[in-house]
């Protein structure tokens, strides 16, 4: 099993699957993270426009509606990683800003607390997230295989396809590394003994300002994969119940939706893990700050020092720790039950819209 002891133990195997995958390199270099400029990127791509040419050429899209929602829902998939390849190229300074941010915070916790910190946990979660992924991946090729016909194009077909739903994890792996970790830190932090205002204050407000601008830095990426996740499901669903319809038999339906609820399951596990994540850090943060305040408001001769808490307080009323997404929505608990009632009411507009084609035609 994995047993990160530091950030660098945890993340370095992240930004390798991100170098493997043709994201933006980052390399640990006297203890700080510098970017590298390579050209794998161009693989990445090639492997993606392959894949989109072939269900062009081969499927294309034909003149009814069932065509349109299958190559609205394959077109997403490789919107996402064309998208994720191009931030994280087009972010990378500071994507790096924020590696080094979080190793600088580490090393002022260990040195002030007095005590280390470990990321087991966190490299165990990041470890089953990703295996859970794949693996519920692999259950759903090899159901397709048993149950298609197979032929050379539809095996490339399905290949890259899911291939891609791989690789769009890469986005997933980093944000949970981000919010797991940062999480450990404010945890640390709340258990550390330190009473002394001048020495906590800077590391709290270090870690509000990496808050912030991961948001800034993050929050466009982060609303078009949820965006186009909402539009990948909803098609999903459409298309797992109108495969129905071809069923023969009670156990090929049920075996039909059991495929399908595997794929939306490795579909919702990352909004609803960060999501989760931020409630939480967002509770860690509360615990920080009423630390702070307990320091301020309490003195050898018993008095106030108001001057200190005024200021703390107009320093941090209007940035608190959360992910605020464009302006749209906070990424919390929350956002989980709006997204699954919307998803209802957009699966039954589908489904009406569908059969209004259906008698139209």
């Amino acid at each position: 099993m994995w047993h990160p002891l530091t950030i660098p133990d945890v993340v370095v195997p992240v930004l390798k699957i991100w170098h493997s995958c043709g994201l933006a390199t980052f390399v640990l270099e006297n203890g700080f993270f510098k970017y590298k400029k390579t050209n794998h990127f161009v693989i990445s791509l090639l492997v993606m426009l392959s894949g989109l040419t072939v269900y062009v050429k081969v499927f294309g899209v034909g003149q009814n509606f069932r065509s349109y929602v299958t190559f609205l829902h394959f077109i997403c998939i490789y919107l996402q990683n064309f998208a994720l390849i191009w931030f994280s190229h087009r972010r990378r300074e500071k994507i790096n800003w924020v590696l080094n941010e979080m190793l600088s915070l580490e090393k002022r916790l260990v040195r002030f607390s007095g005590t280390t910190i470990s990321f087991v946990s966190v490299g165990q979660y990041l470890l089953k997230y990703f295996l859970l992924q794949v693996i519920l991946i692999l259950i759903v090729v090899v159901a397709i295989f048993l149950i298609a016909n197979l032929s050379v194009i539809f095996v490339i077909y399905v290949v890259t396809y899911y291939g891609s739903m791989i690789f769009g994890f890469n986005l997933g792996l980093f944000l949970l590394f981000y919010l797991l970790c940062l999480r450990e830190l404010c945890k640390h932090f709340n258990a550390s003994k330190i009473t002394c205002f001048k020495k906590v204050r800077p590391i709290y407000m270090s870690i509000r300002e990496l808050s912030k601008n991961f948001n800034k830095c993050f929050q466009g990426i982060v609303l078009f994969k949820i965006a186009s996740d909402f539009v990948i499901a909803v098609t999903s669903f459409y298309l797992s119940i109108y495969s129905l319809k071809f069923t023969r038999s009670l156990v090929g339906g049920i075996f039909l939706l059991g495929v399908s609820g595997l794929s939306l399951t490795t579909i919702f596990i990352f909004p609803f893990s960060v999501a989760y994540l931020f409630e939480d850090l967002s509770k860690q943060e509360k615990l920080a700050k009423k630390l702070i305040v307990s320091l301020l408001t309490s003195s050898k001769d018993g008095q106030l020092s108001h001057k200190p808490l005024e200021l703390f307080f107009l320093q941090t009323r209007h940035n608190k720790i959360e992910f605020n997404v464009c302006g749209m929505f906070l990424l919390n608990c929350t956002f989980i039950y709006m997204i699954i009632s919307s998803m209802a009411n957009y699966l039954i507009y589908t489904l009406q819209f569908y059969q209004v084609n259906r008698s139209g035609s």
